[in-house]
């Protein structure tokens, strides 16, 4: 089915640098491709296909945004070296997002969707009015949340929050466990003749290919033994975010180094050898987060650490906000503290400011738990 789409989408199979030419929608060629003119008005875009206008439906292969809105430099990050765009804030599930870009490959100019200074207007020549029509722009995430929308394979699916803002890379710690039922931070053989040459009791933290340097920064055989916290690459400090320097970690990523057969395929389970059916957790991927959760089969893999964080001043940011009243418990060392004696906190922001100075000294472990009424839920922060 994929191959069929792929053909009938796409007008070349040769070049591989991204371009509106590659497709039948391209919008330079309006009136000679799958696209009409109808595709420029707004009101009217479902009749702007002229080729398998009962194919494409609205939300799932394009959607509509008649107020859209630039976004500041400020409001995302762009990795120029491995192309993908993060968003410092997570969108509604409404919201729409979508991008046009132009770069240039060896001399040659390429571009993915329009831009407004494109020269897109449309002028009334009977009242001398000259305007805009709307912009044809590549599709990022549509205005329904549906995992099974294509849209949804541009997901990275390799970016983790700390919970945290302004880490500290000093004494920074972090490992991966896989429970078995006890934590071990490699993954056994279930299939001893399909298990692959070099992973037996291989470090996960290896596997995931998350430490492969020394303390130097150089390249080396099996790391260090530590995490490697490289700022832009595996960490970003300021927001408190893991990275994995691969896609689909759990997912494919795992799947390919536990291949034993070139027959195997990702997306048909029943050719799965019995290691990958052990420890592939695909479902974190094809599903959203509560449908996975339900795979208790496969959730087993955790991602352990500790982590130095400063503050402007504002207390210990506990990653929630409206914080009901009397909902936070502070210990230290596991003995529980009191409220307006060592700690004091902002209910509105979710931060907690411990006031009492002989804490502050002692170096003794403090644990925040809170109730938010935003999420329904616990959370910790150590």
């Amino acid at each position: 089915a994929d191959k069929l789409v792929s053909n009938f989408f796409l007008s070349s199979n040769t070049e591989l640098n991204p371009s509106n030419a590659l497709n039948n929608f391209d919008p330079d060629k309006i009136g000679m491709n799958f696209l009409n003119e109808d595709i420029r008005d707004v009101s009217n875009v479902s009749n702007g296909f002229s080729v398998g206008s009962n194919l494409f439906k609205e939300g799932a292969d394009y959607s509509i945004l008649e107020n859209a809105r630039l976004l500041n430099e400020n409001e995302y990050t762009f990795d120029e070296q491995l192309g993908y765009i993060s968003l410092n804030q997570s969108l509604n599930n409404d919201e729409v997002l979508a991008v046009s870009f132009q770069y240039t490959y060896n001399g040659e100019i390429f571009q993915v969707g329009e831009f407004t200074d494109d020269g897109i207007i449309s002028v009334d020549q009977s009242q001398d009015i000259v305007s805009r029509k709307s912009l044809i722009v590549k599709l990022l995430k549509s205005n329904i949340n549906n995992v099974k929308q294509p849209v949804w394979k541009l997901m990275m699916k390799n970016i983790y929050n700390l919970g945290a803002y302004q880490l500290s890379l000093d004494d920074f710690r972090l490992n991966i466990y896989y429970n078995d039922p006890s934590p071990l931070n490699y993954i056994k053989p279930i299939d001893k003749n399909t298990w692959p040459n070099g992973l037996d009791k291989k470090r996960l933290l290896n596997l995931f290919e998350l430490d492969r340097l020394n303390t130097n920064g150089n390249l080396q055989e099996n790391g260090d033994g530590f995490f490697d916290a490289i700022e832009g690459i595996t960490i970003i400090k300021n927001q408190g975010l893991l990275i994995f320097p691969v896609i689909e970690p759990f997912g494919e990523f795992l799947f390919e180094k536990l291949r034993s057969d070139s027959n195997e395929d990702y997306y048909e389970d029943s050719t799965f050898n019995k290691n990958q059916i052990e420890y592939v957790y695909q479902e974190l991927y094809n599903y959203g987060k509560t449908s996975a959760e339900k795979y208790f089969q496969k959730n087993k893999f955790k991602i352990v650490g500790k982590y130095k964080s400063s503050s402007s001043g504002d207390g210990i940011n506990t990653g929630e906000f409206n914080i009901p009243q009397g909902s936070v418990n502070v210990t230290a060392g596991g003995r529980l503290l009191q409220e307006g004696v060592d700690y004091v906190v902002n209910y509105q922001t979710g931060n907690v400011d411990i006031i009492n100075q002989a804490l502050k000294n002692s170096n003794i472990p403090i644990e925040i738990s809170t109730e938010s009424n935003s999420f329904y839920n616990q959370q910790k922060r150590r």
